[in-house]
């Protein structure tokens, strides 16, 4: 049971409608403006290199291929791609028959998307084509009606039937058990939770026996890392384990199968929200830290009774940060 979301009332990252047909972007970022030039060589073609804007071109006055195809235009070596991860993207889709780009994370202010895995609705020639590539690849995928959205389609943006035409670059790929990879920290503090792992995996807390909470917050590194430093307006990726002080089950964790998620810090409307900014703010990638947070930081007197969080609970997070990254502008 992962509760962080609920936590922090920070609402569940979605793909656009580049993907997964939820609803489209609006216009800031609208792209559709820009059709891609014809192809004189009778085919799709694009700019092969890894990174750089696709340059798709599709050829005209030519019927669409009725099967799906794909093409490895770079092979990366990083990480291979699995389906039950999380995955980030850079790509750019064109409907063939208007030739124009309807969605681009390519396109200036724009960022890469991540998914938390490749089920998480994603159209079927996106989860057909990704698993077993690894991070460096650059595809391109022609997507027939049936793998994409069909006869339906997906309003403005794409027509009933219609073919679709993608270049993704497979940026970057965070398995469900990755963990804090650092310098483990010699944690004096006698009056802090005892946090149980197995390897890296966190199993659970222990409290100090006839201890009351701390009364002010504690943040409490447990293993350094050297990655990129966080700002209080990332979005960072994490594993985190949350507790109630002294109790003997967790609220939630991802370790629990659910696997690492992405909380947008600048969403920082609540007052744990603002806390939790606060307190990650220069950690880095790589560390592990535990932070202690009393009622008055968190949900004070009312609780949080959606999130199984009594009134005047003190709460307890172990987060590992495993990516950090500055939010989108588009």
């Amino acid at each position: 049971m992962r509760r962080l979301a609920t936590l922090l009332l920070v609402p569940a990252l979605l793909l656009g409608a580049a993907a997964c047909g939820s609803d489209s972007k609006d216009d800031k970022g609208d792209t559709t403006s820009r059709q891609v030039p014809v192809s004189t060589t009778g085919a799709v073609t694009a700019n092969s290199a890894f990174g750089q804007q696709p340059n798709i071109a599709i050829p005209e006055k030519v019927k669409p291929p009725k099967d799906m195809q794909v093409q490895v235009l770079t092979e990366g070596s990083g990480p291979v791609v699995d389906k039950n991860n999380m995955a980030t993207f850079n790509y750019e889709g064109v409907s063939w028959s208007s030739r124009r780009v309807f969605d681009s994370s390519f396109e200036a202010g724009r960022t890469p998307f991540t998914v938390p895995d490749l089920t998480s609705g994603l159209i079927q020639g996106w989860l057909e084509a990704m698993p077993g590539k690894k991070v460096g690849t650059r595809l391109l995928m022609t997507i027939p009606p049936d793998k994409g959205y069909g006869p339906d389609g997906n309003p403005p943006k794409i027509a009933k039937n219609e073919t679709l035409v993608f270049v993704v670059d497979l940026v970057d790929t965070v398995g469900k058990t990755d963990g804090a990879q650092g310098t483990a920290v010699n944690v004096t503090n006698a009056d802090l939770p005892k946090v149980q792992t197995d390897g890296v995996k966190i199993t659970g807390l222990t409290f100090p026996k006839d201890k009351p909470a701390p009364t002010a917050l504690v943040k409490q590194p447990l293993i350094e890392g050297t990655g990129a430093a966080v700002t209080a307006t990332d979005t960072v990726t994490m594993q985190t384990v949350q507790y109630v002080w002294g109790a003997d089950k967790a609220l939630g964790s991802s370790w629990g199968g659910s696997g690492p998620s992405q909380v947008s810090l600048a969403t920082g409307n609540t007052t744990l929200m603002k806390t939790l900014a606060d307190s990650l703010a220069g950690v880095k990638v790589g560390s592990r830290v535990m932070l202690v947070i009393p009622p008055d930081k968190a949900f004070g007197a009312e609780g949080n009774q959606q999130a199984g969080v009594p009134a005047n609970a003190t709460l307890v997070l172990v987060l590992d940060v495993l990516r950090t990254a500055a939010v989108s502008n588009g």
